[in-house]
C-alpha cells in the first residue's frame, strides 16, 4: 500500500515506455561517457518521470536528471 492505496502489480511503464526509456538511456550514457573518457565501468545515474497532463491522460516520458555515478 501506498498512502493507504493498494499498488497495482505489474509493471509501472508500459512497454513503448520502456524501448524509449531504454533509448535515451543509451544515448546519455554515451554522450557522458565520451566526454569524460570513461572506461568499460562507466556509468549514469538518471532520474525520469511521465510528465503529468490537464485531462488525466498518460502524460510523455521525461529525462530530468543524469549526473555520472561515482562510486
Amino acid at each position: 500500500e501506498v498512502y493507504g492505496n493498494p499498488v497495482p502489480a505489474g509493471n509501472v511503464l508500459r512497454e513503448s515506455e520502456m524501448i524509449q526509456l531504454r533509448d535515451a538511456m543509451l544515448t546519455v550514457h554515451n554522450h557522458f561517457k565520451q566526454l569524460y573518457q570513461g572506461n568499460e565501468s562507466f556509468a549514469m545515474e538518471t532520474e525520469f518521470k511521465i510528465t503529468e497532463t490537464d485531462d488525466g491522460s498518460r502524460g510523455k516520458l521525461a529525462i530530468k536528471q543524469a549526473r555520472p555515478w561515482i562510486d
